[in-house]
């Protein structure tokens, strides 16, 4: 029972260091990151976004994309997140221009 609990601090230590580095994320991204981690917990990505959400530690802005929530923030208050990185990560192939 105690190596069921480090590997669940790990995985929660991996998923940490990737909301911290990653204002703005795609489902994809994610995945990308905990294939490159650790292959065998890369198939659990889409449970780990879920978990995280129903916790309030992700917000889901729409389908695959996500912001991580600051632990301190309050539930009712939205993460803080600037229009360029989220229109950045819409769509895979979204460009962003300024006049």
């Amino acid at each position: 029972m105690a190596h069921e609990f480090k590997a669940q601090d790990a995985e929660a230590r991996l998923c940490e260091t990737f909301f911290k580095a990653h204002s703005a994320f795609t489902a994809h991204e994610f995945r990308s990151y905990l294939t490159a981690q650790d292959r065998q917990r890369a198939h659990r990505y889409d449970c780990l976004l879920q978990a995280y959400v129903s916790i309030g530690r992700l917000h889901r802005l729409k389908r695959g994309l996500y912001t991580p929530r600051h632990p301190s923030l309050p539930a009712d208050e939205e993460p803080v997140v600037s229009l360029p990185q989220i229109a950045a990560r819409m769509t895979p192939d979204a460009v962003l221009a300024y006049h």
